[in-house]
């Protein structure tokens, strides 16, 4: 992707993100065709944000690249946090089991073992706060997906709750995960996780990144949700309870 379509394409994603006028989609020019493309747009966007990445959240579909999007000191938020809902124009949450890692894990030479992984991790429920500058953003997920990864795969931020290190423990397939907004139920389900155990992915991602940068001890690592998105109404906690591992709120307002 020339690099004069990439600085559009930023361009545009943070004009959005500055007046709240959310676009259709990206100029035929501008649209990415690959993953490299998407990690072309991300790096562009990173270099404008004065802020340390803390964290990612990642993807890994069968037979499609690993892609990922970069976290924010800014816009992680402790469970019980009230947010302002210029932060989360597109007023969607999503439950999931966020990580951070207790330890480093730096570039080396080999993979990691499973177990060297899992066990630099600790966990908690925690929310994804759903934040797209497309106005479609079923549409643009379904139709325009390297879209939507560019545009930092459609996050606001995460909301966490209190980890623990007894995480390996829990079979999340059979958790209830239940999200609510005083009684009205946004979701109610058995397990849901797209990869069935939340923590299952964490070794992909650590040895993509140990030829890389690796990991540092702190980074927040999100590997997907159980719920997808779901639409929430402002002023009105939010609750998410994933079986007796815990339990995150957040309440985003006008």
């Amino acid at each position: 992707m020339q690099h004069q379509y990439v600085e559009e394409a930023v361009n545009l994603l943070f004009q959005s993100r500055k007046t709240g006028n959310k676009l259709d989609e990206l100029p035929p020019n501008c649209k990415p065709k690959s993953i490299d493309d998407v990690r072309a747009i991300q790096d562009a966007m990173d270099l404008r944000i004065p802020e340390e990445i803390v964290g990612y959240k990642f993807h890994k579909k069968p037979n499609a690249p690993l892609c990922y999007a970069p976290l924010y000191p800014s816009k992680l938020f402790q469970s019980g946090a009230k947010i302002r809902s210029e932060m989360a124009r597109t007023a969607a949450i999503e439950a999931e089991v966020t990580f951070r890692a207790i330890r480093g894990l730096p570039p080396q030479s080999s993979d990691y073992s499973n177990d060297e992984t899992l066990d630099a991790f600790e966990a908690c429920v925690a929310y994804e706060i759903v934040e797209s500058q497309f106005k479609d953003l079923k549409k643009m997920a379904t139709s325009n997906l390297l879209e939507v990864y560019a545009d930092h795969m459609a996050n606001g931020g995460f909301v966490l709750s209190e980890f623990r290190r007894d995480w390996r423990k829990v079979d999340f397939s059979k958790a209830r995960v239940k999200m609510y907004q005083k009684d009205h139920a946004l979701a109610d389900q058995m397990g849901g996780h797209p990869n069935t155990q939340p923590g299952d992915p964490l070794p992909l991602f650590v040895n993509y990144m140990r030829t890389r940068q690796g990991i540092k001890a702190g980074t927040v690592i999100a590997t997907g949700s159980f719920t997808s998105f779901r639409k929430m109404v402002y002023d009105i906690p939010v609750v998410a309870e994933i079986g007796d591992y815990g339990r995150c709120e957040v309440l985003i307002y006008t």
